[in-house]
């Protein structure tokens, strides 16, 4: 599942860019220490997450979590929205990143003949190019609301 959604440091930039975080899948931080690193389980939004939440995958996060976690909100989001002190964020898939582009002069390539696949989003004047159509959208998407959350140098 890890392949169709964001990466957790993407899924990050995200969140600071005003991205909806109503997603079917969210990473998440399992343990208040964040020893445990970050997981990606499906989130509170998602109707069949009780069915499928033990067949998420993982990722560490570098082993670090992000200081603004809290020990006191650890644990599953209520009225189906996600955590926003730090250790849940949501993992958007291309198609719920498509749904947030324009409707005109929008176009997402499949780059032929590369080593490993590339996906090119493209908008009028801005473009992004990643190795998951997901990535390759979420920087379009970054680009597209740079005022808001300017890339880390």
């Amino acid at each position: 599942m890890e392949h169709l959604v964001v990466t957790l440091e993407t899924a990050r930039r995200l969140r600071a860019a005003g991205f909806d975080q109503h997603t079917a899948w969210a990473w998440r931080q399992d343990h208040p220490s964040g020893e445990n690193g970050f997981h990606l389980r499906p989130s509170a939004d998602d109707p069949g997450s009780a069915d499928s939440a033990g067949s998420a995958g993982s990722a560490d996060s570098a082993g670090s979590a992000d200081s603004a976690g809290s020990a006191d909100s650890a644990g599953s989001a209520s009225d189906g929205e996600l955590h926003r002190d730090g250790e849940c964020f949501a993992a958007p898939t291309a198609d719920e990143l498509a749904a947030q582009m324009p409707d005109e002069g929008f176009a997402l390539l499949r780059l032929p003949r590369t080593p490993t696949p590339r996906y090119r989003a493209n908008s009028y004047s801005r473009s992004s190019e990643a190795e998951t159509m997901a990535e390759a959208l979420a920087g379009l998407y970054l680009r597209q609301h740079q005022h808001a959350a300017p890339e880390p140098v």
